[in-house]
């Protein structure tokens, strides 16, 4: 197994555009998965956006309210979307 350099990410929601704004190591932004609360991958459903190699945003506009969780090769971050 191969140990990550800086292989934490950092998310930043906006709820009033509807983007999530991943910011880490471009080895865990490869790799990012969106289920939503039953554990259903919906990651088709969203656009990723990467803005450089250690920023990526989702548009998450087209989903519903709900509770989902983003996923990185090393991570998961719970995020409610209103």
């Amino acid at each position: 197994m191969e140990q990550l350099v800086n292989s934490q990410i950092e998310i930043y929601l906006k709820p009033a555009t509807n983007q999530i704004t991943i910011k880490g190591n471009p080895n865990e932004l490869e790799e990012i998965v969106l289920c939503n609360a039953l554990g259903q991958n919906v990651t088709s459903l969203i656009k990723q956006v990467i803005t450089d190699e250690n920023q990526l945003l989702l548009d998450i506009s087209k989903l519903n309210t709900g509770v989902y969780y983003v996923k990185s090769k090393t991570t998961a971050y719970k995020v409610l979307k209103q």
